[in-house]
């Protein structure tokens, strides 16, 4: 389930998770002059950029500084909901949810951010419902982020059937969803259908660099269909790219080293 839930997005609208960079100190000045609801946006982006670099007291000065100057905007409060929960206070975590609904109870991103929610504390019909409502909002412009969540938090559910389809809805909407396409070759390979398997890690691989995990499927899929050349390459991909990686040791035990 951990290793899981780690890949459901999280997302806040209008604001694109930055790492800290340069360009930190002059996003700092900018908020100086901007509207109070932009500041906040920003301060949201350095908030999140802060705690995903572990400094939890800059993050919670930024999340703080976030709600005084969008008290009113909903991704504030679905913001300070994923700072409670990333600091070990689940519980609270679910009142700003709450509250950040209650400001817009369409909005597709709030329900989307609550979902994710839901099914880290394995509440999975209730996230598969909020899910859904995010995928309802005409206005949410990331539905196959949506319906990639819910195909996620349905393989943490054991459902690996729900979750086929919300891959495929995934990419109904967007055809290059790396991860979508890795997910179902990895359904596709579990049911023994080698050829499925491979057209889908063949579409993944154009849509992205592949993984080591992604390179350890392709490796165990050339050997199911007995394409040595294309196994061997994919062997070779692994140890150069990801030496050492927990794919390249399992190798070993495949006796491909």
């Amino acid at each position: 389930m951990d290793y899981i839930a780690t890949r459901i997005k999280y997302l806040v609208q209008g604001v694109l998770l930055l790492t800290l960079c340069g360009c930190t100190s002059m996003m700092e000045q900018s908020t100086e002059t901007a509207t109070n609801e932009v500041a906040a946006r920003y301060n949201i982006q350095l908030a999140i950029a802060y705690l995903d670099q572990g400094n939890v007291s800059r993050a919670k000065l930024k999340m703080n500084k976030a709600l005084a100057q969008g008290p009113k905007l909903p991704e504030t409060y679905t913001a300070m909901a994923y700072f409670l929960e990333r600091t070990g206070n689940a519980k609270a975590a679910e009142k700003e949810y709450h509250y950040a609904l209650s400001l817009d109870t369409t909005r597709g991103e709030t329900h989307n951010n609550y979902a994710a929610y839901l099914c880290r504390m394995r509440r999975y019909k209730e996230a598969e419902q909020e899910f859904l409502k995010a995928i309802a909002d005409p206005q949410y412009t990331t539905v196959a982020q949506a319906y990639e969540n819910a195909g996620l938090c349905s393989l943490a559910e054991g459902a690996p059937t729900k979750a086929q389809q919300y891959f495929e809805q995934a990419l109904n909407n967007d055809p290059k969803r790396a991860e979508s396409l890795l997910e179902l070759a990895k359904l596709a390979y579990e049911k023994q259908n080698y050829e499925g398997a491979n057209n889908y890690w063949r579409r993944y691989r154009v849509a992205t660099e592949p993984s080591a995990e992604a390179l350890l499927l392709a490796i165990k899929i050339a050997g199911a269909l007995k394409d040595k050349d294309a196994q061997g390459s994919y062997v070779l991909q692994l140890k150069n790219n990801y030496a050492g990686s927990a794919e390249a040791e399992h190798l070993k035990t495949m006796e491909l080293l």
